[in-house]
């Protein structure tokens, strides 16, 4: 019989490993790569399991992965220069200085989330985490949690039969 923290580790290490996989291998907009540009995201993903709960931990722009950004307020830009940089993007503007170029196509990317949202957004969303943690998944969980506890209580029952 498997203690209750145990099955919680388990559940933990299954969503850690396939939001990695999805995370690497997964388009979340058609026509676009998967989303780990610089890999920050994919390890920061871990897990914290007690006997009584599960915390799966990541870097807080995850939830902008499954949802997008709505319109309005700009996106900082440092954050777009680093995505530029980590996808190693060219800009094909007329600059000779390319750092310009970059910050340039950064100002450019930052304005118009700002006026449209992003593209996740737009779609209404991607189903980064809802392919993962839904229903089917929840009564896994509950099946194995309950399966367990009841175990544990016809376990306890004998030992007392058995006294």
């Amino acid at each position: 019989m498997l203690s209750t923290r145990m099955i919680l580790e388990g559940i933990g290490e299954e969503v850690v490993s396939r939001l990695r996989s999805d995370l690497k291998n997964k388009s979340l907009v058609a026509g676009y790569p998967p989303p780990d540009a610089s890999g920050d995201l994919v390890n920061s993903l871990r897990y914290e399991a007690t006997d009584t709960n599960l915390k799966v931990y990541a870097l807080q722009y995850i939830g902008a992965l499954e949802f997008g950004r709505k319109p309005g307020k700009r996106p900082p830009r440092a954050v777009i220069r680093k995505w530029i940089d980590d996808k190693n993007i060219i800009p094909n503007q007329p600059f000779k200085d390319l750092d310009k170029a970059k910050n340039s196509l950064a100002f450019l990317i930052q304005r118009k989330i700002g006026e449209k949202g992003t593209l996740i957004y737009q779609q209404g969303g991607s189903d980064l985490l809802s392919s993962i943690i839904n229903d089917s998944f929840i009564e896994k969980i509950k099946t194995e949690l309950v399966f367990n506890t009841v175990e544990a209580i016809k376990s306890e029952i004998l030992k007392g039969v058995a006294a």
